[in-house]
């Protein structure tokens, strides 16, 4: 039985890859697998020299030949894409294991399929007909990888193509999705497009950096620890892909945001978003989003209103900004901003953002017809003003007792515990003040709102004055002090 080597027209099957050598492809359950020139040749180089070490330095001599590579950002770069393209966990390794201060190796078990035989030398002349075999063998591999080498890159295929074309459809339309990324229905349907793009294009970085974008505003919304995972991986897979891309620059800025909560590393990678792609909204919203959280008001206001302005009708762009016009005690900016959104229905954060504006610019009348007209059941509605206690009870709706009547000594260790965002910082202050107050405590819960004038806050006199929980505190004379003091 004749012996076997691999010519460059063979076809090498791992896992659920196939690498076709000769039409330089790598494809995954029938789907094509877009992989770069230099990062392909260096996977066959591999795969052709499975579980055996492949130093760096032999990377260097076959695959790039006499061309000076630079191991950081030349073989470091081809290993990251390689392992993107293959799902590959450089901890817990499929395909490549990193053999540290050596170099690689290929542990997935390699089936070659379409290889062209080399017979074996009759017997009479075997003793010296095998070291020619094996030199023949080592010939025909060398020049294999030589080949691939030297070989162009093949232009896409009508397959390949096909699927580029739908991935990117599929993206575009989870973006217009992500568009509402506070009403959780878009949110959702943002994340299944996102994640059907990737299965359609797997090593295009764009769908991978847009779907982990989705999952940090789903973990914004609701922390779950296996969203922040999912968003870390897939962040980690688009910067793999593309570290220099505007919408890699986008991802690792919300994930830095919302999941790592790093507001000051998170600014300068959307600032790279802004600079590479003037005219991307989800940019300039993460700026301001993140400036916001930095207490850079000024900025902050300035990136949101840009925001609003590229995309005027998405609900989270003016959202954001309304809240921020809302918190700077801006009211007839915000009612402007929030009136511009039609779209329906509307998500729960609007609505209350709205009902809240209504409430200071027309009172309790205003606030229960905006209401009213953006969740007509009543069910629905008295859930949605629950999530907002101080609305609440200036309505009249009775708030769940675990939220109202929270311990004072939790509320005070949760105040003096570490805090994710300003915002968060904030709203445990404004509960140790109405947890002050239930206590019979209102001189202090009032030097509590006075400490709140330092960062601008949801806790705006305009509401406080119409809370009946304040009633006792507006008696107290530092009060007035305090309300004066705000005025200005």
């Amino acid at each position: 039985m004749g012996s076997e080597v691999i010519a460059p027209d063979a076809i090498l099957t791992f896992g659920e890859f196939e690498l076709d050598l000769r039409r330089q492809m790598l494809w995954r359950d029938g789907r094509p697998v877009a992989l770069n020139a230099q990062p392909l040749k260096v996977l066959a180089f591999l795969a052709l020299h499975a579980d055996a070490v492949v130093t760096r330095e032999s990377l260097q001599r076959h695959v790039w030949g006499s061309v000076l590579v630079e191991y950081d950002q030349g073989i470091n770069a081809c290993i990251r894409q390689i392992r993107a393209a293959l799902n590959d966990d450089a901890d817990e390794p499929r395909y490549i294991r990193t053999l540290r201060g050596t170099g690689y190796r290929f542990i997935a078990t390699v089936r070659r399929t379409a290889p062209i035989a080399v017979p074996r030398a009759d017997n009479q002349r075997a003793r010296y007909g095998s070291l020619g075999l094996a030199a023949a063998a080592i010939v025909v591999i060398v020049s294999a990888a030589v080949w691939l080498v030297q070989r162009p890159s093949d232009p896409l295929t009508p397959a390949a193509q096909a699927s580029l074309i739908e991935s990117e459809t599929l993206r575009q339309q989870g973006l217009l999705q992500l568009r509402r990324a506070i009403h959780g229905p878009s949110l959702d349907s943002a994340r299944r497009l996102f994640n059907r793009a990737t299965r359609m294009a797997y090593s295009s970085a764009p769908p991978v950096a847009d779907w982990s974008i989705a999952l940090a505003f789903a973990f914004a919304a609701s922390p779950v620890d296996s969203v922040s995972k999912m968003a870390e991986r897939m962040l980690g897979r688009a910067l793999a892909l593309d570290p220099q891309g505007a919408e890699s620059a986008l991802a690792a800025g919300f994930v830095g945001l919302f999941i790592r909560h790093r507001a000051d590393s998170a600014v300068l990678h959307f600032r790279r978003a802004a600079d590479a792609d003037s005219a991307r909204m989800f940019a300039w919203l993460g700026l301001g989003m993140a400036w916001r959280e930095q207490g850079e008001w000024a900025h902050a206001i300035e990136a949101l209103s840009r925001a609003a302005r590229l995309d005027t009708s998405s609900e989270v762009a003016a959202t954001e900004f309304g809240d921020a016009l809302f918190h700077l005690r801006r009211f007839h900016d915000a009612h402007a901003v929030l009136s511009r959104v039609t779209v329906v229905p509307t998500s729960g954060a609007l609505t209350l953002l709205r009902a809240n504006v209504a409430l200071v610019r027309g009172g309790t009348v205003a606030a229960r017809r905006t209401l009213q007209s953006e969740a007509p059941r009543v069910e629905a509605r008295d859930s949605l003003i629950r999530s907002d206690p101080t609305l609440a009870r200036i309505l009249g709706v009775s708030v769940e007792p675990r939220a109202v009547h929270a311990p004072l000594a939790a509320l005070a260790a949760d105040t003096l515990g570490p805090v994710a965002s300003s915002r968060a910082s904030v709203r445990r202050q404004i509960a140790l003040a109405e947890g002050l107050l239930r206590t019979g405590r209102p001189a202090e819960a009032v030097d509590r709102l006075a400490w709140l004038l330092a960062v601008p806050s949801p806790v705006n006199l305009e509401l406080v004055r119409l809370d009946p929980l304040w009633a006792e505190a507006r008696r107290i004379s530092r009060y007035s002090k305090l309300e004066r003091l705000w005025s200005r």
